[in-house]
Parts: structure tokens; C-alpha cells; sequence
């Protein structure tokens, strides 16, 4: 099992005229055995931070920590060992995730022997099984629909015992019986192997996801989602020099919050109330 312990992290991508902020002051913590969901839409930093966590990309400030080691400071040789024993990914991309010329039996068979077990062959008829493949695992990948094609890459990445798995939107554009038939299989298992899970979704619709859920909008961190609508619960908000307060708009444009607000300040808190536009529009 994986304990993540994000800090302070920010992505910035220098472009020709400008810079892109992709991430901004991400604080976060992932017990072991946890397994997260990740939403927002397009853009929103969710792939970002994955391949970050991953060590597939460095961040531009802060620190990103796995079992106590800094990922971003990991030598060239570090990381492959890193890649190789304590992680696993699932891509969106069948490409990405399976060997087309070999069977999903043979592609799962494969880690299962990576992962040192005495009957490599039992090993991933069994995971086979356990995502309902058993009969269909002498196909290869371009005989199968997407949807079975993503579960054997759920069975290929837990046959290696990773201590985490980073899967990005591993159900992309299924429906969603498809999509909630992909997330139990990857809840269940990982679970079942005590496996750290951090998912990204766009979307995660009340009971299709069964973990915590976190959301990013606009490159910042939500702490809390709502999940009937998607609607945040508390925010990790920026306060300029200036104490100028900015929130995500995508947030604005859900709650319906115009460009007034209210503060209330106690001795614990500040409450911040919020006026819909139509109240505005009738006074």
C-alpha cells in the first residue's frame, strides 16, 4: 500500500506568449488503501497530476512524496524501479495498457510472472475470471470491445501487486452500465489486495464509484464533491496579495453566484453567503 502526500504543488507550462497554470497549490494527503476519484472537466489539471504522481513529469514547485520518497528527486534509475515494483497505470488507450499480438491471457499471464507468483498460468485465470473474462481470454485485444479490454487491463495491472494504481479515465466515453461495470472491477480488486487507487473521471455519478471523491477546477483542488451533482462541499480557494478572493468559474457558473457576496466573520470561521443572479435581477 501507497501513503501519497502531496504538497504545495504547482505545474506551470511556458508557452511562446504566456505561461499555463495547470495545477496550483495542491495540498493533499492519501492514506494507504485508499482508493480516490479524481473529477472535472477537460483541462481541469486531473491527468496532470497523475502523470506527476506517477513520475512522469516534474512539477514546477513543491513536493510529491510516496512512501516517504520524493518522486519529483528521483534518479533516472529510482524511477524506472519505481515504475517497474510500485506502481501500475490504466490508460484511456487500449494501446497503451495491453500487447495487441498476445491473448489478454498471455498479457496478464505476463505480470503475473513479473510478479513472482508459482503458478503464473492459475494467476491470471483467476484475475481473468474475476472481472467475468473466462470466456474470453484466449482473445486478443482487437477481437474484444472496449469494455473488456479495459477490465483485463484492470486484471494485467493488479496480476503485478502494485502498492498503487493510477488509472485515467479508464472508462472514457462507455456508457454508464459499461463504465460502472469498469469502476466495481477496479474498487473490488484493489481493495480486495489493499492496492492505493487515484482515478480521474470527468464525471462520477452517484453510485458508480464506491471510494472518496476529490475534484479539480481550473487547476485548483476541491476538497469535497457532492456526489448526486457534483457540487463541492468546501474549496481550497486562493487569496491574492491584494485579498482578492478567486474561485474556480466553472463553480460560479454551477451555484449561480453573482458578483456580490457576504462575509460573516466569528471567532472560528468566515461564512461567505452568496447571491443568485435572479435575486439580483429582480431587486
Amino acid at each position: 500500500m501507497s501513503q501519497i502526500s502531496i504538497d504545495n504543488v504547482f505545474k506551470i507550462y511556458p508557452t511562446p506568449t504566456t505561461h499555463v497554470v495547470a495545477l496550483q497549490a495542491i495540498n493533499l494527503e492519501i492514506a494507504p488503501g485508499a482508493l480516490v476519484g479524481l473529477v472535472g472537466q477537460s483541462g481541469a489539471g486531473k491527468t496532470t497530476l497523475l502523470r506527476l504522481v506517477g513520475g512522469l513529469e516534474k512539477p514546477s514547485a513543491g513536493d510529491i512524496l510516496v512512501n516517504d520518497r520524493s518522486v519529483p528527486h528521483l534518479t533516472n534509475g529510482e524511477k524506472r524501479a519505481y515504475w517497474q515494483r510500485d506502481i501500475s497505470f490504466v490508460w484511456a488507450e487500449t494501446s497503451r495498457n495491453l500487447l495487441p499480438y498476445l491473448s489478454i491471457f498471455e498479457n496478464v499471464r505476463r505480470c503475473c510472472v513479473v510478479a513472482g507468483g508459482a503458478n503464473s498460468g492459475q494467476c491470471a485465470a483467476e484475475l481473468l475470471a474475476a472481472v467475468a473474462l473466462q470466456d474470453k481470454m484466449h482473445h486478443t485485444p482487437d477481437q474484444l470491445e472496449y469494455m473488456d479490454c479495459q477490465l483485463a487491463a484492470i486484471a494485467k495491472v493488479v496480476a503485478r501487486h502494485p502498492a498503487l494504481i493510477l488509472a485515467d479515465e479508464p472508462a472514457k466515453g462507455l456508457t454508464d452500465d459499461a463504465t460502472q461495470t469498469i469502476y466495481q472491477a477496479l474498487y473490488h480488486l484493489a481493495r480486495e489486495q489493499g492496492i492505493t487507487v487515484m482515478l480521474t473521471a470527468e464525471t462520477l455519478p452517484a453510485g458508480v464509484w464506491q471510494g472518496d471523491v476529490l475534484g479539480l477546477h481550473q487547476g485548483i483542488l476541491i476538497e469535497a464533491v457532492i456526489d448526486d451533482q457534483n457540487l463541492p462541499t468546501r474549496i481550497n480557494a486562493q487569496i491574492d496579495q491584494r485579498g482578492r478572493l478567486q474561485l474556480p468559474a466553472a463553480l460560479l457558473q454551477q451555484l449561480n453566484i453573482d458578483t456580490q457576496i457576504s462575509l460573516d466573520p466569528t471567532d472560528d470561521y468566515l461564512k461567505i453567503s452568496h447571491h443568485l443572479r435572479s435575486e439580483r435581477s429582480t431587486s
